[in-house]
């Protein structure tokens, strides 16, 4: 490998909302969407964001089929009959929209759905998902807006996260009328049709900013995404190596800022799991980048919750008959998203902790790679 295979990272500037630390915030970000969604707002916008969410790519929640614009998978009531759309039917291109756009609207059962975009013609629901896991009750939600009060309303239903995410609830796999759009492919194409259709005149100039640090906030936490996957992709050791072929050193420096970044971002996270759990001691891999994880001791075994590049792992280990430690079954440990709440990730912890027989739970002990890591205490406090 050399320096010219390395994958190029600009030096970034941090956003309003990054400062604020709201970034990673669904209610304060959600609240951001609503402003820029509404067509009566001062933005200077109109109804780019709504055309712009109709023509990005959804997929199925299952992840299963091909993705298609949403505009193509709407439907309407019908007396006890849904009627699919498709986007010659609905002119989203010809049509001014006028709508009306609230957050946190309740439904039966005191639910909160994160967004509602009204027109005369439509109904847009959005549930936005940033770090939280995705178990929210989206049969209610449906159910709230097939009623008599919407019959003749085409109905659009999506879940809006920052990539393709994984349903915790298997029932919401079912729910077809839901379609997930990435966020990034949402800003792609926002950005796409306010060159094609806006000027930047007519972007009210005290708004500008607005929409400017939005957009940018989305971009540096895709940026942050494509930087641990190359990492992780390419090794960390290969990437250091190939820095040494830097003679001016700017390269190497903006690496090693990356990189010190994403060790304290990592470090902070598993040092937020031991506050939020109150137990466990963290520790690290000697001599391995990237590799945390948080130790608790549960009678003869112990659980490792594990952070790496690719994300969280909650592991079972033991000690075998020579007094190495051993990992029980690793292929059946499933990887939990990097940017999971932390929140979430200590209910797993704690749902698995107390799952009962960890050894009947995962079977037979088996040998594992890293069963006899080198391993050093980290004060945590």
């Amino acid at each position: 490998m050399t320096l010219k295979d390395l994958p190029s990272i600009s030096k970034r500037e941090k956003t309003y909302l990054e400062i604020l630390k709201v970034h990673n915030r669904e209610v304060p970000m959600a609240n951001l969407l609503r402003f820029l969604f509404d067509p009566k707002c001062e933005h200077g916008l109109g109804d780019l964001f709504i055309k712009s969410l109709f023509e990005t790519e959804s997929y199925d929640l299952d992840g299963d089929g091909n993705s298609e614009m949403l505009c193509k998978k709407g439907y309407k009531l019908d007396g006890d009959f849904k009627l699919g759309l498709n986007c010659h039917s609905f002119e989203i291109n010809t049509q001014v929209i006028k709508a009306e756009v609230n957050t946190e609207e309740g439904t039966l059962g005191n639910k909160r759905i994160d967004l509602v975009i009204r027109s005369t013609d439509f109904i847009i629901v959005i549930e936005f998902k940033l770090n939280h896991v995705l178990n929210n009750p989206l049969d209610v939600y449906k159910k709230h807006f097939e009623t008599a009060a919407h019959r003749g309303k085409k109905l659009f239903f999506v879940v809006l996260t920052p990539f393709r995410k994984k349903i915790e609830d298997s029932g919401n796999n079912k729910i077809l009328e839901f379609r997930q759009i990435v966020l990034t492919h949402f800003i792609k194409k926002v950005k796409t049709n306010k060159r094609n259709v806006l000027n930047d005149n007519e972007v009210t100039n005290s708004y500008s900013y607005i929409y400017n640090d939005f957009i940018s906030t989305i971009e540096n936490r895709t940026r942050q995404r494509e930087i641990r996957n190359s990492i992780s992709k390419i090794g960390y050791i290969n990437i250091k190596e190939t820095l040494l072929e830097d003679l001016s050193g700017d390269v190497a420096r903006q690496w090693e800022k990356e990189f010190q970044a994403l060790d304290k971002q990592m470090f902070s996270k598993i040092k937020a799991l031991k506050k939020d759990l109150g137990m466990g001691a963290i520790v690290s891999l000697k001599n391995t980048a990237f590799n945390y994880f948080l130790k608790i001791t549960v009678g003869s075994e112990f659980i490792k919750i594990r952070l790496t590049l690719e994300g969280w792992t909650i592991e079972l280990w033991g000690i075998n008959g020579d007094g190495k430690e051993k990992l029980c079954d690793k292929s059946k440990f499933e990887i939990i998203s990097f940017d999971t709440n932390i929140t979430n990730i200590a209910s797993k912890v704690l749902k698995f902790k107390n799952s009962g027989d960890f050894k009947e739970l995962f079977g037979a002990w088996e040998d594992d790679r890293n069963s006899n890591e080198i391993i050093r205490e980290i004060k945590a406090n």
